[in-house]
């Protein structure tokens, strides 16, 4: 066989392979998506008797801080009369200390973390150095269990490392454990690997996902005796299981793994397309830069890059500058937490102290009347709301990690026009109001 023939069979070979491949994703992602629409159809069938989308969380604050106050308020055996706010006495702090008791080997610490021993349950509980533990349980015989909640946010540098230091030196005999609840590893620039393998040895520091957490709600809840406290139980299981792991509703789930482990084929696309999930978010947020950028080429303002932004990564935003008003402020879209999630719009201006609290609450006034009524302020932000806030985005906008309206809509375009649609309505009142803030610091015309 000759070289030519050899490599033109090789071609053949490897054309046909690519075809047999998109030809199984094709039917796979048919199917899926047939097997969830016929599901969703019977959710609405049978919502006015169901209300599957129905959920207590949505109306809650459902930030880092609301789910550490709720943690914390389960884990407090002694509010409200020694009975907690749930009334369940000591049922969920020993399930936890139980869980970590068996996942560090220690049978030392349900010895002296007990709900007898418990003195306060703390949100936010500030250290030495100014940092914030999310949650801090004291023990009255000098015992203290620190937990780092992240379900979306990074890590900060040495963090982890700080509260260890804090933990340590505020217990007595070596009484103290840092846990930290994510779904990901401490980052290196919170503490490094040697550090962690020494506290580990020392049973001074415990990762938990959000999965154990789920289980642990899950074994508590069994063993609840108030309806309502399980009934809310259940609710922030589900939050948990969606807005922080991203996973879908339970029966969608399932009739999707029905459909991918129906044949070998099936599996086998499921996997390769699962593994291109990251490049395409990446080239879609390419096409978002490069479509913004084309459609402001006619604008009154333009786009200050910021690639961190395009990457998905939490507290990075992306301005529109715009041209003839001479302002120390710009208007924003932005990830608060890292991977896409927590999406807003906002008013930010370029340094914390260029604004007075009287300039901050003016912008409020006018952006609450534009778009909608402000998330609480903060650094500089003196107005900002999250994507599926804002009318013209709606559901689906605020964790674009576990949504796909997001990333359908920069496909189609149809996110190019819903942003810009929002910069024009500020641009055109904030030209009316004869520039909301100028270079002076004066407030001009603002009614």
């Amino acid at each position: 066989m000759s070289i030519e023939n050899l490599l033109q069979d090789v071609s053949t070979a490897v054309n046909a392979r690519r075809g047999a491949i998109q030809h199984h994703s094709e039917i796979l992602l048919k199917d899926v998506f047939q097997r969830v629409s016929t599901l969703r159809q019977a959710k609405r069938r049978f919502a006015d008797e169901l209300a599957p989308d129905f959920h207590f969380f949505d109306y809650l604050r459902s930030d880092e801080l609301g789910l550490s106050r709720c943690l914390a308020d389960l884990l407090d055996p002694i509010a409200c009369d020694k009975h907690g706010k749930h009334g369940q006495g000591g049922l969920f702090l020993n399930t936890f200390v139980s869980h970590l008791s068996y996942s560090l080997k220690n049978a030392n610490l349900e010895k002296w973390a007990t709900t007898a021993e418990c003195q306060a349950v703390t949100l936010e509980h500030q250290t030495n150095q100014g940092r914030r533990i999310d949650i801090l349980i004291r023990f009255s015989n000098g015992g203290l269990i620190g937990i780092e909640n992240k379900p979306w946010a990074g890590d900060q540098v040495n963090q982890l490392k700080d509260y260890a230091n804090y933990l340590e030196r505020n217990s007595t005999k070596s009484k103290w454990l840092l846990v930290y609840l994510s779904n990901r590893k401490p980052g290196s620039e919170s503490i490094d690997s040697h550090t962690i393998n020494k506290l580990q040895e020392n049973e001074n520091f415990l990762c938990l996902t959000y999965q154990d957490a789920e289980d642990l709600l899950q074994t508590a809840a069994q063993k609840t005796r108030s309806v309502r406290v399980r009934v809310f139980i259940e609710e922030m299981i589900k939050f948990i299981r969606t807005k922080v792991s991203g996973e879908t509703d339970m029966s969608e789930q399932q009739e999707i793994q029905n459909s991918v482990l129906s044949s070998a084929e099936n599996l086998e696309a499921a996997f390769l397309v699962a593994k291109t999930f990251d490049s395409i978010k990446t080239n879609l947020m390419c096409k978002l830069r490069s479509d913004l950028n084309k459609k402001l080429a006619n604008k009154p303002y333009c786009l200050e890059n910021n690639e961190r932004f395009f990457e998905g990564r939490g507290g990075n935003d992306v301005g529109f500058k715009f041209f003839d008003c001479k302002m120390r402020t710009r208007l924003v879209i932005g990830f608060e937490s890292s991977w896409f999630r927590d999406f807003f719009v906002g008013i930010a201006s370029y340094n914390e102290s260029d604004l007075t609290d009287e300039e901050s609450e003016l912008i409020r006034k006018i952006m609450d009347k534009i778009i909608d009524v402000s998330e609480p302020y903060g650094g500089i932000y003196p107005w900002w709301i999250y994507g599926d806030r804002v009318t013209v985005f709606g559901e689906g906008f605020r964790h674009w990690q576990d949504d796909a309206k997001p990333w359908v809509a920069i496909n189609d375009g149809t996110l190019i026009e819903k942003l810009l649609e929002i910069v024009d309505r500020i641009y055109e009142v904030l030209k009316d109001q004869n520039a909301l803030l100028c270079h002076d610091g004066l407030v001009k015309n603002i009614t």
